[in-house]
């Protein structure tokens, strides 16, 4: 039997939104047990979930995958992804992106042979996947490789194809791609390039929600390479005339001696007849 303290309003105010919220009260209130019961069920299961799904290939190579980053040692992590790669139980995407790891490392230790086998290894990996987000990796990494091998050039047309391909979807691998293409241009000596191509980025509104993301590092890199290229933009058209120093193998200029002008004689100089002054008018008488 219903308790009467149950149906009674709780409160004197009549509004249809707090009529159905006090009649939702009364129902929750009379059957209490049944909806703690539901309530554990979905936590129950939720829960089922939670643990089967960290057992899947994919949250394992994940686990593996931020291990093998947390160490500080490149030795040790090197060694942590060569396992990863070598491992066939690890998922194509996370071997794929081991690989890129490895090719970082190697270019950190400037072994640019040992970089281009590790993403050439991870791009035969990509090829099948349909992941964007791993293919610009990939491409940025090769671009990388390329301009620290000296190819600014090929490094530069990489970076554009990345940052066209980015587009608004992937604002990490955009603003990665604008950077590196920044570099490239100023190592090909075209800084107003490379400030025109920083600039867009630096002033975008849009990026501030990617950076209240938390991925605020290419972000602030880019600004400090578009504000020192901006300071030697500045002082290149600043800069004063060279001024010429005399050297060892400079020779003095000759000395220009006057020419033997030998004195005229005023004898022998004949003055010029004075003019004929001006016929004065005879009146008539």
């Amino acid at each position: 039997m219903a308790n009467p303290v149950d149906d009674a309003p709780i409160s004197s105010y009549s509004d249809p939104i707090y009529d159905r919220l006090e009649v939702l009260s009364h129902t929750i209130r009379r059957n209490i047990s049944l909806f703690i019961a539901g309530l554990l069920i979905v936590l129950m299961g939720a829960f089922y979930v939670y643990n089967r799904s960290k057992d899947t290939p994919l949250a394992g190579s994940a686990v593996v995958f931020m291990k093998a980053g947390e160490d500080r040692d490149p030795v040790k992590s090197a060694e942590a992804y060569g396992k990863m790669v070598a491992d066939p139980a690890t998922v194509p995407l996370f071997r794929a992106r081991a690989c890129i790891e490895l090719a970082q490392i190697a270019l950190d230790g400037n072994k640019i042979d040992e970089a281009r086998k590790h993403i050439e290894q991870a791009a035969s990996i990509a090829t099948t996947l349909d992941n964007l987000d791993l293919t610009l990796g990939i491409q940025l990494s090769r671009a990388a490789v390329d301009l620290q091998a000296g190819d600014a050039a090929k490094a530069e047309t990489t970076y554009l194809k990345v940052e066209r391909d980015a587009g608004a979807k992937y604002p990490d691998r955009l603003v990665a791609a604008v950077l590196g293409a920044a570099m490239a241009q100023e190592k090909l000596g075209k800084l107003d390039e490379a400030i025109a191509k920083l600039e867009p980025v630096v002033n975008r509104a849009d990026l501030a929600t990617y950076q209240q993301q938390g991925k605020v590092f290419v972000l602030k890199v880019a600004q400090a390479q578009y504000w020192r290229l901006k300071r030697l933009q500045s002082e290149k058209v600043a800069a004063p005339a060279t001024e010429i120093k005399p050297t060892a193998d400079m020779k003095p200029a000759t000395d220009v001696k006057p020419a033997d002008v030998k004195p005229t004689d005023a004898a022998a100089v004949t003055p010029a007849a004075p003019a004929a002054p001006a016929t004065t008018p005879v009146p008539a008488k």
